[in-house]
C-alpha cells in the first residue's frame, strides 16, 4: 500500500511517500514542498521581515490565485505518484498564528477535495493524536538529533504522519505488537536514509 503523509505549514511542508507491505517500509520520496499558499491577497506581497533574502530584496510573493494554482499542480503530481491514502496534519493553534490557520486550513481542504475526487482515501490528524503515540515507541526528538543532517523534522513527521494514518486503515491498535514492530522499522529507514 502506497501511503503519503503531508505536515503542512504556509513556509515549511513535509511530504513523504511510502510504501507498505506487512512489516516492511520503503520510503520512496521525503522532502519538503516549496509549492505552498502563503499569500491570501490579490497582490503579490513582501514577505514578513525575518523571511526577506539579501540576494534578492525585491522577491514578491506570489499572489493568492498564482499560489493556488502552483499547489493544485503539486497535487496532480502526488494523485500521479498513486497512493492509496493521504494523511495531513490539521493547523493546531499555539497562540496568535495570524494567517498561518487560514493557509494551512485552505490547502487541507483543497487537497481533500482533489484527492477524494479521485477517490483516493484521505485523513486528517492533529499533532497530538499521532505525536503522543509515537513519542511512548521512539523518541521523535532524540530521531530528529540523529537525521538532522540529511532530514528535517517536517520531513519526518510527515513520514510518521503517514505511517499513523496506514495503522488506522487497517486497524492496527497503537499496544499491537505490530504497531511497535512498524514504528521502529520507519524509524531505522529515516535514520539510513539518504536523499537523492
Amino acid at each position: 500500500m502506497k501511503v503519503r503523509g503531508f505536515d503542512p505549514g504556509d513556509s515549511n511542508f513535509g511530504i513523504s511517500l511510502l510504501e507498505i507491505k506487512g512489516s516492511k517500509i520503503q520510503i520512496l520520496h521525503i522532502g519538503m514542498n516549496a509549492d505552498t499558499i502563503s499569500n491570501l491577497t490579490e497582490t503579490p506581497q513582501l514577505p514578513p521581515k525575518s523571511k526577506r533574502k539579501k540576494k534578492n530584496p525585491n522577491y514578491r510573493i506570489p499572489a493568492f490565485l498564482d499560489q493556488l494554482r502552483i499547489y493544485k499542480k503539486f497535487l496532480v503530481r502526488c494523485i500521479k505518484e498513486g497512493p492509496d491514502l493521504v494523511a495531513t496534519e490539521r493547523y493546531m493553534t499555539r497562540g496568535i498564528k495570524g494567517k498561518s490557520i487560514e493557509c494551512v486550513s485552505m490547502m487541507n481542504g483543497i487537497a481533500a477535495s482533489m484527492l477524494t475526487a479521485k477517490g483516493i482515501s484521505f485523513i486528517l490528524y492533529s499533532a497530538a493524536s499521532w505525536k503522543n503515540s509515537i513519542n511512548r515507541i521512539v523518541d521523535l526528538k532524540e530521531l530528529y538529533v540523529k537525521c538532522k543532517k540529511h532530514l528535517k523534522p517536517h520531513e519526518i513527521d510527515s513520514a510518521f504522519i503517514a505511517l499513523s494514518a496506514y495503522m488506522k486503515y487497517k486497524t492496527i491498535k497503537w499496544q499491537d505488537p505490530k504497531c511497535k514492530r512498524l514504528v521502529t522499522a520507519l524509524a531505522n529507514e529515516l535514520e539510513k536514509h539518504e536523499k537523492v
